[in-house]
């Protein structure tokens, strides 16, 4: 997921510097030099620091089902043999 993210981060600054490259004087009056690292270096690597974080979303359900299932079947067990317990008790 690591080598994803570095990917992505480099595709969107190569992107917003194309963009960059592509503006207009009457576009560059309005946008500031700050503001284009801004999205070049910040937000981007923001960005790229939630790829990994998207595998969450996919991953939190069946991990909770992969835990839940079992659990639950164990409890049962236990359920059995106490009763086993108490009846030859």
């Amino acid at each position: 997921m690591m080598r994803m993210g570095i990917k992505f981060q480099t595709v969107l600054m190569a992107a917003v510097y194309k963009k960059t490259l592509k503006l207009s004087n009457s576009a560059r009056r309005d946008k500031s030099v700050g503001e284009i690292v801004n999205l070049m270096a910040i937000d981007v690597e923001r960005i790229q620091m939630i790829t990994p974080e998207i595998q969450q979303f996919w991953s939190c359900p069946y991990q909770v089902l992969l835990v839940t299932l079992p659990g639950l079947l164990m409890q049962e067990i236990i359920a059995v043999f106490i009763r086993i317990r108490l009846c030859w008790g």
